[in-house]
């Protein structure tokens, strides 16, 4: 009888739009739908902008807030807006990176329009050895559109 009388408990408190506050409810560090939604937004517009100006601020940002130790190159590919190219003859980059294995790929991308080019390293197509806040000294001057 218990069993029963909770449903109908229950059924009658949805009825009542007790839950209605729910769909307010934010747990922090976790972006909602609609920030999701922003964010993307933003990074459509920050690979545009590299696109036509090749601007470092605009990579930077992809770089800090879209790029994760784990992802695949397609995936950094894609979040970047293009596709890198494979660096040989890498290995005085790899010595100077901590965690960096001998065997792993170095990918390259730019250079942007100060001439400055971004290695990545991957192990057994993932990402490895990657700190995004290198990379958000310039988020604040990426945000400002032309």
């Amino acid at each position: 009888m218990s069993g029963r009388c909770g449903w109908l408990v229950g059924a009658v408190l949805v009825a009542a739009g007790c839950q209605a506050g729910y769909r307010d409810f934010k747990l922090p560090g976790i972006p909602s739908p609609e920030e999701l939604q922003a964010e993307s937004r933003t990074a459509d517009k920050q690979r545009e902008r590299y696109r036509r100006t090749q601007d470092a601020a605009a990579f930077r940002w992809l770089l800090a807030k879209r790029i994760r130790t784990g992802m695949t190159l397609a995936e950094v590919n894609r979040e970047l807006g293009q596709d890198g190219n494979r660096r040989y003859g890498d290995a005085r980059f790899k010595a100077r990176n901590v965690g960096v294995q001998a065997t792993d790929e170095t990918w390259e991308w730019g250079p942007d329009k100060d001439g400055t080019t971004y290695m990545l390293f991957f192990r057994n197509d993932r990402l490895v050895n990657f700190e995004p806040s290198q990379y958000d000294d310039s988020a604040d001057d990426a945000m400002k559109f032309d």
